[in-house]
């Protein structure tokens, strides 16, 4: 059979993974780390596989459509999500009226809900677990005894009640070679190419406002990452995305990895780590193994709202996550959340305070979103301080739309999304910095330029997208 992994193209730079939907806000572009993963365990059932990512190869509406026809797939997987979800359906539902034959699977966070899905009757399966091989089953004619894949059948609806991940997986090596050929960038990237790696999945943590705690956690084999490895450093590729959630989750582990990595070769990379994970033996080991930047969620300077979403994270080991990084030499990016639920103007600019403050090499800036299925949104619905009869354009990069709370209106917390972009990234000082640190050498700078002409576009728009909730 021949699959297509679709990412679907888009009246906006959407960026579509890991059940997560947003507007990039520095131009790049991401491997969807869910059909990378998909390509591997497809191709090793000995399937044929394409993969088209019409947001990385610029390709519109209509281009998309005609290269679809000319690669006549039996099964389409594609990427959506709740940013994106009214283009990509539009766009779907007209190839899906032209093709009723072809089966299209669906991936995202808006698959979460059942009843999206339910109300959806041209989608054929959604996938709920994109490490797992039951694809291959119901492309097979398999129709029951899934775990994790809902699917229609002759008028009938199926969805599998939702249990608990195995504690350790494996997958087939993916398909890195399809994806290499793309122009995929990523803002914190020493190098192009780089590749895009996953040794765990979900989260153990329990973030109120995140879904990554609600798809459970298993740890990936560490001799399964490591054969990953040794196949990226065949291919040539020393720059990594490590994608795990929360990296380091398992520190005995984590150690392991970082020794075996630096067997294998030289790499360099970028990942996500809580705060209150990082120690000092930690971060030297993984300096050693390549680590350049870590990904910090600071969220928010409010010890409330760190108390009520983000349990086991305080300031103080904020401010000392970030020392310690700067002590040992590993870049840092603060990822703050702007307007979360009875957060008020005086918090919101605290936030921003703190982001100066913790002198973090980069900053990302994000509105806080009622994202599906997770129990903060659960909460707001309970509270009726939401609707959840239908689902509205969820963007929590501020661009495509912006929720609100009872004291900041859409425009307001644009406004103070846009005020944080300027106070952190228009400093002359910390501009004469990054020119200096990051773009030494010259092949640098039209990495930097392009994220800064983003920056710039962000900080200066006055209304979000063309919808707004």
């Amino acid at each position: 059979m021949h699959f297509l992994l679709l990412n679907p193209p888009g009246r906006m730079r959407y960026s579509r993974d890991y059940f997560c939907s947003k507007v990039t806000k520095a131009g790049y572009a991401e491997h969807p780390v869910d059909l990378l993963i998909l390509s591997g365990t497809i191709s090793s059932a000995g399937h044929r596989v394409s993969v088209v990512d019409a947001i990385v190869e610029n390709l519109d509406f209509s281009a998309t459509e005609k290269l679809i026809e000319s690669l006549h797939p039996d099964i389409l997987i594609f990427l959506s999500g709740s940013t994106s979800w009214k283009d990509d359906f539009d766009f779907l539902f007209k190839i899906k009226r032209s093709h009723p034959q072809m089966l299209f699977a669906g991936l995202g966070d808006i698959f979460l809900e059942e009843q999206f899905f339910i109300n959806h009757t041209w989608i054929d399966a959604v996938i709920l677990d994109f490490t797992s091989c039951e694809i291959l089953a119901y492309a097979e004619g398999q129709r029951e005894n899934f775990k994790s894949l809902g699917f229609r059948d002759k008028g009938k609806f199926y969805f599998p009640e939702k249990s608990k991940p195995s504690e350790e997986f494996t997958i087939a090596l993916p398909r890195h070679d399809l994806f290499l050929r793309k122009r995929y960038s990523f803002p914190f990237a020493k190098r192009l190419p780089f590749a895009t790696l996953l040794t765990d999945y979900g989260c153990p943590f329990q973030c109120r406002f995140c879904i990554y705690p609600t798809l459970g956690f298993k740890l990936r084999s560490l001799d399964n990452v490591l054969a990953e490895l040794k196949q990226i450093h065949s291919l040539g590729i020393s720059e990594l995305f490590i994608k795990d959630q929360s990296f380091a989750a398992n520190k005995e582990r984590t150690l392991k990895l970082c020794e075996e990595m630096r067997k294998i070769g030289k790499f360099s990379w970028t990942c996500f780590l809580r705060t209150d994970l990082a120690e000092e033996g930690l971060l030297r080991a993984m300096k050693k193994a390549g680590c350049h930047t870590v990904m910090l969620g600071v969220e928010s300077a409010n010890p409330e709202i760190l108390s009520k979403y983000k349990p086991g994270v305080t300031q103080e080991n904020i401010k000392a996550a970030f020392k310690l990084c700067r002590k040992i030499g590993i870049d840092t990016v603060g990822i703050f959340i702007l307007g979360f639920p009875g957060e008020d103007e005086k918090s919101v600019l605290a936030t921003i305070d703190l982001a100066l403050e913790l002198k973090c090499d980069f900053a990302s800036f994000n509105v806080y979103v009622p994202k599906l299925v997770t129990p903060l949104r659960k909460d707001l619905i309970s509270q009726h301080l939401i609707d959840d009869s239908q689902l509205d354009i969820l963007d929590q990069s501020g661009i495509a739309s912006v929720w609100h709370n009872e004291y900041l209106k859409p425009q307001e917390l644009g406004a103070l999304r846009r005020l944080a972009i300027r106070k952190f990234y228009f400093r002359p000082f910390y501009l004469a910095k990054m020119l200096l640190k990051k773009v030494l050498p010259l092949s640098r700078l039209p990495v930097f330029l392009n994220s800064l002409f983003f920056i710039m576009r962000d900080a200066n728009m006055k209304k979000p997208g063309p919808r707004s909730n």
